[in-house]
């Protein structure tokens, strides 16, 4: 059994092989940590409601806490979206666009966020999904 001492530092070492920048990397590291003990849960909110409501309130945290909830699902919940996986995607592509759109591009982790957004989901899942066969004794 692997002892994991810095829940961050462990993330960033199980995807450095990921398809971006070491920003977005660092940046998905960050939420998938964020995850463990949040506030932000959205498992009983509606995300299109709540993308609607962004919308209206054009709030950049609206958006990103979208976004970063549609990440950690589909990397480590994707069957509880596997019904509605597309537009939920799509959700979360939007709000990182929205994201980068509000910064006025000076981050450009948003934007490969909401470019590459269905690949990287694949990517993460691929990677936490051997992490669990191996714990599993796969």
């Amino acid at each position: 059994m692997e002892l994991i001492v810095r829940l961050d530092e462990w993330f960033d070492k199980k995807l450095e092989g990921l398809s971006c920048s070491r920003d977005t990397r660092a940046y998905v590291s960050g939420v998938l940590t964020k995850y463990r003990f949040s506030r932000d849960d959205m498992s009983r909110s509606s995300i299109v409601l709540s993308f609607a409501d962004a919308k209206l309130s054009g709030k950049f945290e609206e958006y990103q806490k979208i976004g970063d909830w549609v990440l950690f699902v589909s990397a480590f919940h994707p069957k509880s979206i596997k019904e509605h996986k597309k537009i939920i995607h799509d959700i979360g592509t939007m709000s990182y666009v929205a994201c980068h759109k509000i910064m006025m591009g000076k981050w450009p982790v948003y934007e490969e966020l909401s470019q590459k957004f269905p690949h990287l989901i694949r990517e993460i899942a691929n990677v936490f999904n051997d992490v669990r066969s191996s714990a599993n004794g796969e």
